[in-house]
């Protein structure tokens, strides 16, 4: 198994520059079987309030910007992606990372032991990580 460590940059609040970046370093590591992207990859990880999150945040079963990069990335270089996202789910905020191939979502975590300031914003996972 080829696996690839895909370190963005994510700049808060700059989704589509953070996917453009993101999709460019997968297409460089195409020939991986599997890419790790980082923890908010498409949201920036050093949000401010829960405001400034929400307005961030995507619902995992919606179609939204980052699951359609990663779908497609995934299927266009016939790979899985492991990206963390800010989700949105009944009015609660997780930091969470999703497990995708081209068939779609295999398994979502969100973040059990959430650190120093997470904690005012995120709510912890109540399960452990599927993998």
């Amino acid at each position: 198994m080829k696996l690839a460590f895909a370190q963005t940059s994510p700049r808060l609040g700059s989704t589509r520059d953070n996917l453009e970046e993101a999709y460019t370093l997968i297409e460089k590591v195409r020939d991986a079987d599997l890419v790790v992207l980082p923890e908010l990859f498409h949201s920036g990880y050093a949000v401010r309030n829960r405001d400034e999150a929400e307005s961030l945040a995507v619902v995992r079963e919606h179609a939204s910007e980052p699951l359609s990069m990663c779908l497609d990335a995934a299927r266009s270089f016939n790979m899985a992606i492991v990206g963390g996202f800010l989700e949105s789910d009944s009015g609660k905020l997780f930091n969470s990372a999703w497990l995708i191939n081209p068939d779609g979502i295999l398994a979502v975590y969100r973040k059990i032991h959430l650190f120093d300031r997470e904690k005012e914003i995120f709510e912890p996972g109540e399960k452990p990580s599927p993998i």
